[in-house]
C-alpha cells in the first residue's frame, strides 16, 4: 500500500510512522521518502490492520513526544482569537503578561520561515516570588510560559510548561507550589476545553 503523509516534514516523522507501522505489523516493509511524502508499506496483514496503521500515520503528523511537564491543548478558536483569550484570562486575574514573543516574526525577520507561533511570558509576582525567594535557582521557571501556535492544518494549539512538575526537581516547600496548580485549568478554559 502507498499513503501521502502531507505533513511529515523530517526524519523524525519518518522514524514516528515507521515506528506505528511496525507495532501493528512487526515484519512489515517501511519504505519512506521525505520530500515527496510518501509511505510504502509491504505487510501481509489484513485490512484492519491497514486502517489501524492509517490511523496511526494520521495522528503522527504533528510530533507527540513530549515531555511531562508540557501540557499540549487544541483550542477551540484561531489563532489571534486563542491569543486575546489568553491575555484576557490572565488579565482578569491580575496575572501579568511580561512579555509577547512573536516567533514567527523573528524567523521572518532572520530570513526564515515558521508557522504562526507566539510565546507570552506570564507570572503573579504575588505567587511566584516567594517561590525563588525560597531558592533562587528555581527563576529558571518562572514566569510562566506558553506558546501559541498554528498547524499547518491551521488548527491551534497551546503548549504550557506546568511548573508544578518542574519546581518539584527544587528546594521548595510544596504549599508555595500550590497556588501555580491553577493555571492548566484556566489555560484549558481559555482554548474551551473547561
Amino acid at each position: 500500500m502507498e499513503l501521502e503523509v502531507k505533513d511529515m516534514t523530517c526524519g523524525h516523522c519518518a522514524g514516528v510512522i515507521t515506528k506505528a507501522v511496525k507495532e501493528v505489523d512487526a515484519q512489515a516493509k517501511v519504505d519512506i521518502e521525505v520530500p515527496p511524502k510518501t509511505v510504502r508499506i509491504d505487510s501481509l496483514q489484513d485490512l484492519l490492520a491497514y486502517w489501524t496503521t492509517h490511523i496511526m500515520i494520521s495522528k503522527a503528523d504533528t510530533p507527540t513526544t513530549l515531555p511531562p511537564q508540557v501540557i499540549s491543548l487544541q483550542s477551540r478558536y484561531d489563532f489571534q482569537t486563542t491569543i486575546s483569550r489568553l491575555k484576557d484570562a490572565l488579565g482578569a486575574r491580575d496575572i501579568t503578561v511580561f512579555a509577547e514573543i512573536d516567533q514567527r516574526a523573528a524567523a521572518e525577520h532572520a530570513g526564515t520561515t515558521l508557522r504562526p507561533t507566539r510565546l507570552i511570558l506570564f507570572g503573579n509576582p504575588t505567587a511566584g516570588t516567594p517561590v525563588m525567594a525560597a531558592d533562587p535557582h528555581t527563576a529558571l521557571e518562572l514566569p510562566l510560559r506558553a506558546v501559541v501556535w498554528e498547524d499547518d492544518r491551521h488548527a491551534v494549539h497551546m503548549d504550557y510548561q506546568d511548573v508544578t512538575v518542574t519546581l518539584a526537581q527544587y528546594c521548595v516547600a510544596p504549599a508555595l507550589v500550590t497556588p501555580l496548580k491553577q493555571m492548566p485549568m484556566l489555560l484549558r478554559q481559555v482554548v474551551g476545553q473547561g
